[in-house]
């Protein structure tokens, strides 16, 4: 029984370790600019989804108040939000590129 439980802690984390692992190898075959807004911000994603899965389990281990509860969940909605615009960032600036690639490869071809 305690398996399952341990399991059902880990599902929140699938998604976001598979946006970092593809990410990291978006990263490790192009090291521009958005490879590593992206990484960065994916990266700070699963460690927030950590935070916010754990974080109840730990405070009620710790008998925390309700006050220094919600001052931690508040420090980690902003470091969420500051990853969550760094991936966004990066994600625009890849498809921006991709679309002005296409359209290059596009305005290439019209005249052969």
């Amino acid at each position: 029984m305690e398996f399952v439980r341990q399991l059902q802690y880990l599902i929140p984390m699938i998604a976001p370790l598979l946006v970092f692992s593809a990410c990291v190898y978006y990263l490790t075959r192009v090291k521009t600019t958005d490879s590593i807004l992206m990484t960065v911000g994916s990266g700070i994603g699963v460690i927030m989804t950590a935070f916010f899965v754990y974080m109840p389990y730990y405070l009620q281990s710790r008998a925390e108040s309700m006050m220094s509860m919600s001052s931690y969940y508040a420090i980690g909605g902003f470091v969420s939000l500051v990853g969550t615009v760094l991936f966004t960032v990066g994600l625009f600036m890849l498809v921006d590129k991709v679309i002005k690639l296409t359209a290059q490869k596009d305005t290439d071809t019209r005249f052969y």
